[in-house]
């Protein structure tokens, strides 16, 4: 197979005043195997397919559908990986909303514009940890005090449970 790949870019200035460039493109012809140019297509649509994929489906689904592709797969006991990606899925979804309710409280003060971009940063990832940490001991106190194990659940929503 033959691609014609870009050897020597030449750069000339048609008008001096304007600093206006014209680029003249030398190409040469080049043989490619086929191994590479198809390694590199099917890299492209495995990317922009999963692209696709992520970005119209809620990632409980995805997981959901991957972890019953292992238990065909591997034949294991799922509930502990049913448990532990409930509870994941879980605090995703509660960390992103809280990520973006951080992130309008900023906006809504107008203080964007006032504190640098590294001191935002900063308060971001803290606040994220806070929020990681109470939702840690939160989830662990709601499954001690109702004994909770995965050998029991069916599906469970932590964050909706009171203490």
């Amino acid at each position: 197979m033959y691609i014609f790949l870009p050897c020597k870019i030449q750069g000339c200035y048609i008008n001096q005043k304007d600093n206006l460039r014209r680029f003249r493109i030398y190409y040469c012809l080049s043989i490619t195997p086929e191994f590479i140019i198809r390694f590199s297509l099917i890299t492209i649509l495995y990317y922009i397919s999963l692209q696709l994929l992520f970005l119209t489906t809620h990632y409980e689904y995805i997981i959901i559908y991957f972890l019953q592709f292992l238990i065909e797969k591997f034949h294991f006991n799922s509930s502990k990986f049913f448990f532990v990606s409930s509870l994941a899925s879980e605090l995703l979804n509660v960390i992103s909303k809280r990520v973006n309710i951080t992130i309008i409280a900023v906006k809504l003060r107008k203080t964007h514009n006032i504190t640098p971009k590294h001191i935002f940063v900063y308060y971001l990832i803290l606040r994220i940890f806070d929020y990681i940490l109470n939702d840690i001991v939160y989830v662990s106190s709601v499954l001690y005090t109702r004994e909770i194990k995965y050998n029991n659940i069916n599906k469970i929503n932590v964050y909706r449970m009171k203490l």
